[in-house]
């Protein structure tokens, strides 16, 4: 429990200590932190009561939706025009600049005087302008233009949020002059205003493009009137619906007769497998055990053959020519007599009914076949026609479309640019009476009092950065200073114990002395 206190105490005589030492800071540069302080004060009140009064006029226009904001007279080819729709921030901003153009306020100088605005500015001519001018930074201009950039410079547009307000103020050293200034601007922007949005052009084109649409139009609805007076568009509707039914007749009976013709050479394919199994002979008689003379008239001459071969070996060797040539005509009765039977059988043959009655069938249905397909071929042949004339009736409609979507585009067309002729001129109309959709929601004001320069608010201003400046000023020289003020500064510095310390004042220097 005893160990917080002496932590408090610590803490408190660190606040102590780190308040002692601001203090003597600031003790120690006083002098200096005061002088600082009346030099800022001083400069800036010097400042703020020797410089001119400068007034201000306020003016404010309001910028509604009208003409102007809604469209943009812009054409494409084909006679088309594309409505642009701007925003009312699009719109504040055109506006804006051109307020701020130079144009404006040439001719705000041109009607006031260049010499005389600037002799109510406290500027003189023969100066140059300003201090950049004097000391050759910058080209001494003539009186028109630095009359110009004068008043540029004090004018001030811009646009109130959350609304479609421009505020437009001019700041002069002469009351009369702002008011005078700011009312020569409104003047100039509206007659610069009506310039820009002036539609004169505007009607002369679309008079121009009205007329020749309207012949457009005319020659689309002449084509129309032949190709219907060529072609009856109510025969050409009910023949393609005729055409279309017929065309589905035939598809359908060429369905059928290809079903038919499909079953027809089916059956004929059967018919033709089952009398290829048939003959077209039958066998009446067939007697077995005659005789064949040919096979006994060959073992007769092989058994003549085997004989003289026996004469021949008798008389001569094996290797002689007569009894290799009686030997080889052995071999080939030999072989001759391997295939053949020892009797022959005798078959009586007649023809078959059962073949012959297939055969006509099959005749028949060869018949019937080639009957389905022509009929088949006729059936699509007239299909193709019918669908020829339904392409030719589609080509006719085709083109029919086309000529009314010509002549509904050019009436759409021609109707549009009518209007906006019509628009048009209601719009040179309102020029001619010089109507606008910027009006004035203030005109210029008569400034009672100078705006500039702002003598409580600079002096506060002055206190407080004379504040801050003398703190600042005794904290630098603190930091700057490497001398030893204090005990601890000693101990930290020495590393060692201090036994006295006598404060330095006036007395004990007097003493000394």
């Amino acid at each position: 429990m005893s160990s917080p206190t002496p932590a408090v105490g610590l803490v408190s005589t660190a606040e102590e200590n780190s308040l002692r030492d601001i203090c003597s800071v600031l003790f120690r540069h006083k002098w200096k932190s005061i002088l600082l302080f009346l030099v800022i004060v001083g400069v800036v009140a010097l400042g703020t009561f020797t410089a001119p009064d400068v007034y201000e006029s306020e003016a404010k226009l309001l910028v509604k939706p009208g003409r102007e904001t809604l469209t943009v007279e812009a054409t494409i080819p084909q006679a088309q025009t594309i409505s642009v729709r701007r925003t009312t921030e699009e719109q504040l901003r055109s506006e804006l600049e051109i307020l701020n153009s130079r144009l404006l306020a040439e001719r705000v100088v041109e009607q006031i005087g260049a010499k005389q605005f600037l002799s109510a500015c406290g500027i003189r001519e023969e100066a140059g302008g300003d201090w950049w001018t004097r000391i050759g930074l910058r080209k001494k201009l003539k009186a028109q233009d630095l009359a110009v950039r004068e008043l540029m410079t004090n004018l001030r547009v811009q646009a109130l949020r959350s609304s479609n307000i421009l505020a437009v103020t001019f700041q002069s050293r002469n009351a009369d002059l702002a008011r005078r200034t700011l009312d020569g601007m409104l003047a100039a922007y509206f007659d610069r205003h009506l310039e820009i949005y002036q539609t004169g052009a505007a009607v002369e084109f679309f008079d121009r493009q009205t007329e020749n649409l309207h012949h457009e139009l005319e020659a689309a609805e002449n084509q129309l009137r032949e190709f219907k007076s060529g072609v009856s568009i109510a025969d050409l509707k009910e023949q393609r619906t005729r055409t279309i039914a017929r065309l589905s007749d035939l598809e359908a009976k060429a369905g059928d007769v290809a079903a038919q013709l499909v079953a027809a050479r089916s059956k004929l394919a059967q018919l033709e497998g089952s009398l290829a199994q048939l003959s077209p002979t039958i066998v009446l008689q067939e007697i077995t055990g005659a005789e064949y003379r040919y096979a006994d008239d060959a073992r007769l001459r092989l058994f003549e053959l085997r004989l003289e071969e026996k004469e021949l070996l008798s008389q001569y060797p094996e290797t002689n020519r007569l009894v290799v040539a009686v030997r080889e005509r052995i071999r080939q009765a030999e072989k001759d007599l391997e295939g053949e039977p020892k009797t022959r059988t005798e078959v009586t043959t007649g023809l078959n009914l059962a073949y012959q009655d297939l055969q006509l069938m099959v005749f028949s249905e060869r018949a019937t076949a080639a009957a389905l397909s022509e009929q088949q071929q006729s059936l699509e042949q007239q299909a193709a026609k019918l669908r020829t004339e339904l392409m030719s009736l589609s080509d006719h409609e085709t083109q029919l479309a086309r000529l009314e979507r010509n002549r509904d585009m050019a009436e759409t067309n021609y109707r549009t640019y009518a209007n906006r002729l019509e628009e048009s001129r209601s719009a040179q109309a309102l020029e001619t009476e010089r109507l606008s959709n910027v009006s004035i929601v203030q005109p210029a004001t008569a400034p009672m009092l100078p705006v500039k320069p702002r003598k409580a608010l600079n002096m506060i201003v002055a206190l407080i950065l004379g504040v801050l400046g003398g703190i600042g000023i005794a904290f630098l020289s603190e930091y700057l200073d490497h001398s030893f003020h204090r005990r601890e500064q000693v101990e930290k510095r020495l590393g060692i114990p201090v036994l006295v310390s006598i404060p330095k004042t006036d007395k004990l220097v007097s003493l000394r002395g």
